[in-house]
């Protein structure tokens, strides 16, 4: 979600592309594994050559995660709660730009513009993983009313995405009408068969 947050914040600060988008993913890449690789690392380095400390992990020695209650907010939460607070940072400057690309065209306001706002907003907030937020609070602050909407939002979130991203009216006219393009040809292929015998 970094990286999509961090990427959504390039593609509006910049007027044009200046890297080939090739190399931008390679840098992605790097990122993606390098960094949960190194705290992996540290948190195994620590696990199995230090003597028992309170940040040992004890992978799977009471539940079938990080046991230890420090180690658990060190190797996950702190990474987390940078992830979040950058996402924030790319949502919020996103935004900012959004605006001033608004206020530039100087497009006149009104209700239906505001929806497609708040909608854009919303989708933005969702990729940007927000819902992550509702798990980070419920884990370190014993508020278990949280984790129901984190494990229903987050469960969900690849219906979100399609919902939001995919299933547009644009997309439902097209598919409706390749479906009636196959559909005519289904038939009229079945009446040459009919009439051949």
């Amino acid at each position: 979600m970094n990286i999509l947050s961090f990427d959504v914040y390039s593609i509006f600060r910049r007027k044009t592309r200046s890297e080939k988008y090739s190399k931008i993913e390679v840098k992605y890449w790097i990122y993606a594994w390098v960094t949960p690789l190194i705290i992996i690392f540290i948190s195994l380095c620590n696990e199995f050559l230090f003597l028992a400390n309170d940040l040992q992990p004890l992978y799977g020695l009471r539940v079938c995660w990080i046991s230890q209650r420090l180690a658990l907010l060190t190797f996950f939460g702190v990474p987390l709660l940078c992830i979040l607070i950058l996402n924030a940072t790319f949502f919020a400057l996103t935004i900012k730009h959004l605006i001033e690309i608004k206020n530039s065209t100087r497009m006149v306001r009104n209700h239906q513009e505001n929806k497609i706002r708040f909608s854009l907003y919303f989708k933005l907030a969702l990729l940007m993983g927000f819902t992550w937020a509702c798990g980070f609070i419920a884990s370190f602050n014993n508020i278990s009313l949280l984790w129901y909407p984190f494990v229903i939002l987050n469960g969900l979130q690849g219906v979100f995405i399609f919902v939001c991203f995919t299933l547009k009216r644009k997309n439902y006219q097209m598919l409706k009408g390749v479906i009636k393009v196959e559909s005519k040809a289904l038939s009229s292929e079945e009446g040459t068969n009919m009439t051949s015998l």
